[in-house]
């Protein structure tokens, strides 16, 4: 398990906005501890941190906060029952009107004119975003931390 402060190191997420993300959930720890003070403390499994990047991917490309963590909710499932080395290559979202919206998960990018239906088009490289936070993980003088 990662903590938040692991997280932001390793992603080089500032603090407050990190917090914020978490308070209107649009990323969702895997763990949250609430002391009597008020304090929370929160934790997320690997999976947990490639989502955190794939919402970070979103907004990096002009996508709204709303939008990438309706993204990353709808992929949170499938994502967090995978291990790293069965993780989707890439991530299609087609954008519909009304909010009409599919998200897909696909290894072959040969038939996407046959999947993408839809006038918007999002093509995500998963295994690109895996690979980065596997690599950033393996380089931080943090080990994951060990939650009871």
């Amino acid at each position: 398990m990662y903590s938040t402060f692991d997280v932001m190191r390793m992603l080089e997420i500032k603090r407050g906005r990190f917090k914020n993300w978490i308070e209107e959930r649009f990323i969702v720890p895997c763990k949250q501890d609430v002391f009597p003070s008020g304090l929370k403390r929160s934790y997320f499994t690997i999976s947990g941190v490639y989502l955190v990047e794939l919402f970070c991917t979103l907004i990096s490309v002009g996508l709204s906060r709303h939008f990438a963590g309706h993204v990353v909710s709808a992929c949170s499932d499938k994502i967090h029952h995978l291990d790293g080395s069965n993780m989707p290559k890439y991530i299609v979202i087609e954008v519909g009107v009304l909010d009409n919206t599919t998200i897909s998960f696909t290894d072959d990018l040969n038939n996407i004119h046959n999947m993408v239906k839809k006038r918007f088009c999002h093509i995500i490289n998963f295994k690109m975003i895996v690979t980065v936070v596997d690599l950033m993980a393996a380089d931080s003088p943090f080990p994951p931390c060990q939650v009871k």
